[in-house]
């Protein structure tokens, strides 16, 4: 699994790991994969480069052997370059979309003859929340779940006949390092972020874990081409902290 070094990622390869899986998690920082590796007991750790393709190319194949094939794949590796496109400039949002989309497209291209010899295998991207609808002020950031999204669902149909299934996680606001460093960069912290989540709280890593783990499993044999959205219900609609208070003293 790619962008296993840390947060969500981290937390899906423990979760895996935990229920018997084997798995190898792949990041750019190697010592961070090597965390990884020894906190929750996987199978190895690999490093590369999403955006570089032969980097790919041999890390995949460094994890196949590691595994003697692969019959799943997590595509988590994810930034979020933030502001509109008044604000970027082109080379940042060619980074958002080299990490976030070409990633996806290179580490699935270099599995798939793995997976295709495993098969049934399933793959898992990371997407978003906010790559079924929008947000101010993450205008690349946006367009690139979007595309994952669209991206699974064209795989998802490409590939169901040969055994394989594409589905997409799609959390909310999880409070991950990622996150923090969000709320450093743009302002606010986790309890105003809260205040627009019906949940009353951001996302647990764990919690995201939990859905990948559902449908990379059995249980989840026949769903393909979906959207799992794990965000505390922000995208049922409208939501005002303030309106539902009114409503419950009412």
């Amino acid at each position: 699994m790619t962008g296993g070094g840390s947060g969500i990622g981290s937390a899906i390869a423990g979760h895996l790991a935990a229920r018997g899986a084997r798995v190898v998690a792949l990041d750019r920082d190697p010592d961070a994969a090597d965390r990884a590796r020894a906190e929750h007991g996987l199978a190895g750790s690999v490093t590369a480069d999403v955006t570089d393709a032969a980097a790919v190319e041999a890390a995949v194949a460094e994890a196949a052997a590691l595994l003697g094939g692969l019959d799943g794949l997590v595509n988590n590796a994810g930034i979020e370059v933030l502001g509109g496109i008044d604000q970027l400039d082109e080379e940042q949002w060619d980074l958002q979309f080299d990490v976030n989309v070409k990633g996806v497209f290179l580490v699935t291209r270099a599995a798939l003859p793995h997976l295709l010899e495993s098969a049934p295998a399933a793959v898992v991207n990371t997407a978003s929340d906010v790559g079924l609808g929008g947000e101010i002020g993450i205008d690349a950031y946006v367009a690139s779940k979007h595309a994952v999204v669209g991206l699974t669902r064209s795989l998802a149909l490409t590939w169901a006949r040969r055994g394989l299934r594409f589905n997409a996680i799609c959390p909310g606001t999880t409070l991950t390092p990622l996150t923090e460093r969000h709320f450093a960069a743009a302002g606010g912290d986790e309890a105003s972020a809260s205040r627009t989540i019906p949940a009353g709280r951001l996302a647990r890593p764990e919690e995201i874990a939990a859905g990948v783990g559902y449908l990379l499993g059995d249980e989840a044999a026949y769903v393909n081409g979906t959207t799992l959205v794990v965000d505390g219900g922000a995208t049922a609609g409208p939501f005002s902290l303030d309106s539902l208070e009114e409503r419950h003293h009412a």
